[in-house]
Formats: structure tokens, sequence, C-alpha cells
């Protein structure tokens, strides 16, 4: 994360398995290097987001590219207490990742129910290329969750 810029976002998106939810809502998200940090190369603790949904189906192929989203979950983060930054990656951010190394609490998380996200096609950076199952691109279609 050493190409972190600092970010001005109050509001942030963040995709779960729905088995983390009692957890979640119990103590909030902590900052953590779990599997899907490992994942994408991350090392240092934090608690991840995207501040758009446009790219939260992006997000959910690179993370959880074998789950449907009956299985997952998505959450609106009120980041307005915490710090949090962007990481660049070649002064581009295709995925928008957005962290925070501060703990979120319960009453700042709301689970989201239902969204609509549009059709787009996005670029995937090479570091993430392998993790990602290629469809030809990325159709975003009417979700529940």
């Amino acid at each position: 994360m050493s190409n972190a810029v600092k970010s001005n976002f109050k509001v942030g998106f963040h995709i779960t398995q729905s088995s983390n939810l009692e957890s979640i809502f119990a103590h909030g998200l902590e900052p953590r290097v779990g599997y899907n940090s490992r994942r994408v190369y991350e090392t240092k603790e934090a608690v991840h987001f995207t501040p758009s949904l446009h790219l939260v189906n992006s997000w959910k192929e690179l993370l959880y590219p074998d789950n449907s989203w009956k299985d997952l979950t998505l959450l609106r983060i009120d980041l307005s207490n915490n710090e949090t930054f962007n990481i660049k990656y070649n002064n581009q951010n295709a995925y928008d990742e957005d962290y925070t190394v501060s703990n979120i609490s319960p009453q700042d998380i709301t689970k989201i129910d239902k969204i609509c996200l549009p059709k787009l096609k996005i670029k995937i950076p090479l570091k993430f290329s392998s993790l990602v199952k290629y469809t030809g691109h990325c159709n975003f279609n009417e979700i529940e969750i």
C-alpha cells in the first residue's frame, strides 16, 4: 500500500460472505490481513472498501469468483469519522481500492438489500488478472442481496 494517498470518501461499500454478518454487526469491521487481502497481495491490516457502486460487481468477481450473490452481502459503510486512503496502481485505479486502518463500528454499517448496477466494461490491472475468470466483459444486472 505504499502508493496510497489520502482520500476524502465518507461512504464506502464492502462485500463479505453472509456468514460473517453476525460477527460484523456485533463487533464491526476490524482492520486485518485476511484471505481476500492476501489474494490481492495486501499486507497491511486494513478494512478495504470501494467508494463506487459501479465497481462492486468487479470486486465481487475478483474476491469471490465462485460465489453467487446469494452467499454474499454488500455493506454500506459510513466513513465520516475515519481517515481513508486510496491505493494507486501506476497512477490509475481501475478498481477504486480504498481502505481505512480504523475499526468500523457496527452502527456505521448498513446491509444493502437490493441494488441495480449499470453495464460497464472495465480494465483489470495486470496484478489481478490471474485471479479473475474472464467472461469477455463484465455485465452488471439487477442483483438481490
